[in-house]
C-alpha cells in the first residue's frame, strides 16, 4: 500500500553560465529544472502567474533565452490526486555592451591604439584581445596598441564578473607601399 501525503512540494533550480541563483547572459540560452518531491503528471510554463499565455514546454527542464529581467513561473501537477504547485524565479539579465574603435588604416611600420569601450555603465568588463602574440601594449584593458606586420583583424572579448560576453572586431588594414620622398 502506498500513500501520499498532502506534501507536494515544487522548486526551481536554475542552469546557466552564470552560475548565479538568479542571474543569466543576455540572449545566452539557460535552463530551468522544475524538482518535485513526488511523480509529476505535466508541467506548464509561464511568463505570467496567471499562466496566461502558456509557455509551450510540457517537460520538467525549460530552456529559455531572455533579453530583458523576466519572472518564470511553473505549475505542476502531481499524478496522484491532482495535487498541484506553482513556484517561480524572477531572473536579472546582464546585458554587456561595448562600442569599438572603427576598421583602420596604418602605413607598414606604424603603430595604432585600438580601444574598446563599455557601453553599459552598470556592467563591468574585462577585456582580452586576440591575437595576443600582435598586441604590443595593453593586453586584457580596454585599449591596446599593435603593430601588425600584415593586414589584420583584431578581437576582444569583453567579460563580464558573471560570466557574459560581449564581442567586437577592429580590421587594421596595413598599407605595403612604401613611399620614396
Amino acid at each position: 500500500v502506498i500513500v501520499h501525503t498532502n506534501d507536494y512540494d515544487l522548486s526551481l533550480v536554475l542552469t546557466s553560465s552564470t552560475g548565479l541563483s538568479n542571474m543569466v547572459c543576455k540572449d545566452q540560452n539557460f535552463r530551468l529544472l522544475a524538482h518535485v518531491n513526488e511523480l509529476s503528471e505535466s508541467y506548464q510554463w509561464s511568463y505570467n502567474r496567471d499562466f496566461n499565455p502558456l509557455i509551450s514546454l510540457t517537460d520538467s527542464i525549460g530552456s529559455f533565452k531572455l533579453s530583458s529581467d523576466t519572472t518564470i513561473y511553473v505549475r505542476a501537477t502531481g499524478v496522484f490526486c491532482g495535487k498541484t504547485d506553482i513556484d517561480s524565479i524572477s531572473l536579472i539579465v546582464v546585458s554587456p555592451s561595448m562600442i569599438t574603435s572603427s576598421d583602420t588604416t596604418i602605413c607598414k611600420g606604424q603603430s595604432v591604439i585600438l580601444i574598446a569601450e563599455n557601453d553599459n555603465p552598470n556592467v563591468s568588463l574585462s577585456y582580452n584581445w586576440e591575437p595576443s602574440n600582435l598586441i604590443s601594449i595593453g593586453q586584457g584593458t580596454n585599449a591596446v596598441q599593435v603593430k601588425p606586420p600584415q593586414t589584420t583583424t583584431y578581437s576582444v572579448v569583453g567579460t563580464t564578473p558573471e560570466g557574459c560576453n560581449v564581442m567586437g572586431s577592429i580590421i587594421v588594414t596595413v598599407d605595403q607601399v612604401a613611399i620614396d620622398t
